[in-house]
């Protein structure tokens, strides 16, 4: 079965574009960076993914001439109308209401399946379940609860990943965290390894050979998400704007020289791993901790959460970033 993925933001004739006249619906899922907070505190942790999750959900039958594919194999062949009857991958309004669907679900379901209703609500990110629990019976409960909710209303999860030996498929080593739909352009994408249960950051390094200029280093600055890294790179893009360099001229040696020492640190990631579960017992004692700092460049501002576990786990990632300067 060929999926259809639809470019809605193409102008026509009219020069209008279908993305511009729909509504995207507003965000009502969790930021992935609380689900992911939330998945690094159970002990046993549980991942999966709904296969084509866009294409088990019905349109209104009003709205679905919005939605006519024109084909034909061959020029010889007569043309031929399509029309689609669910929801179409590229259209602004998709994400609201593929995950609406979701809402719904677990709304329906509060009172008979409680552990899936709620992992559904707040674990999923999009299509992804980051989800986990603290002994092997809740979380098979919880596994079993969340397939039956959404096999009343046709997802299939597939890719089911956990560092719990009984949920492990051997053919699946490590689990790709996506931070949104279009993780495909994103050049660092962190990793999970079930089997040993860390994080690792794996590097889209297809810049390495990119001219050195303020057009390709603003596109490499622009697809890294951590604060942290990109630092250094949103430092070297103020000393091209000062100097006023246009979008494709060559930077300076001086400036070359720190544009291939930020890449080459950053090609040393893929070295680092991070435990995901980071142990906090329920009944510990927890401080917040907070530090900042700032210079005539930059500033940053950092919060943990301090036990000794934890603390001890901040100073590995620490001194990791303290490595790569």
């Amino acid at each position: 079965m060929k999926r259809i993925v639809v470019d809605a933001s193409s102008r026509s004739s009219t020069q209008m574009a279908l993305n511009e006249l729909l509504t995207e619906g507003p965000t009502i899922q969790e930021e992935l960076y609380s689900t992911l907070l939330r998945f690094r505190l159970h002990k046993y942790a549980l991942t999966a993914d709904i296969t084509k999750m866009y294409r088990q959900i019905i349109m209104h039958e009003e709205d679905r001439n919005c939605q006519l594919i024109v084909w034909r194999e061959h020029p010889s062949e007569q043309i031929q109308i399509f029309r689609l009857n669910t929801v179409t991958y590229g259209t602004a309004p998709a994400p609201f209401l593929a995950t609406r669907c979701l809402q719904m679900l677990s709304d329906a379901n509060t009172m008979k399946y409680p552990l899936g209703s709620l992992a559904i609500k707040r674990d999923f990110y999009v299509d992804d379940l980051l989800t986990g629990s603290e002994n092997f019976e809740s979380l098979d409960l919880l596994r079993s609860e969340v397939i039956k909710i959404l096999n009343s209303a046709g997802f299939t999860l597939t890719k089911w990943f956990s560092n719990h030996p009984k949920f492990f498929d051997s053919d699946c080593t490590e689990k790709s965290l996506s931070f949104n739909d279009k993780s495909s352009t994103k050049t660092l994408g962190i990793h999970w390894l079930p089997k040993e249960d860390l994080f690792r950051f794996v590097l889209d390094d297809n810049f390495n050979d990119l001219r050195a200029t303020k057009r390709n280093i603003l596109l490499v600055s622009a697809r890294l998400f951590d604060p942290p890294l990109v630092t250094k790179a949103k430092i070297l893009l103020q000393e091209l704007w000062i100097q006023k360099l246009d979008w494709d001229e060559l930077i300076s040696l001086r400036l070359d020289t720190s544009w291939q020492n930020f890449k080459a640190n950053l090609m040393q990631l893929s070295s680092i791993s991070i435990p995901r579960y980071v142990n906090v017992e329920s009944s510990a004692m927890c401080q917040i901790h907070g530090f900042s700092d700032a210079s005539g460049r930059t500033d940053a501002a950092y919060t943990y959460e301090a036990n000794l576990l934890m603390v001890l786990n901040a100073c590995c990632l620490l001194q990791s970033l303290e490595w790569l300067r």
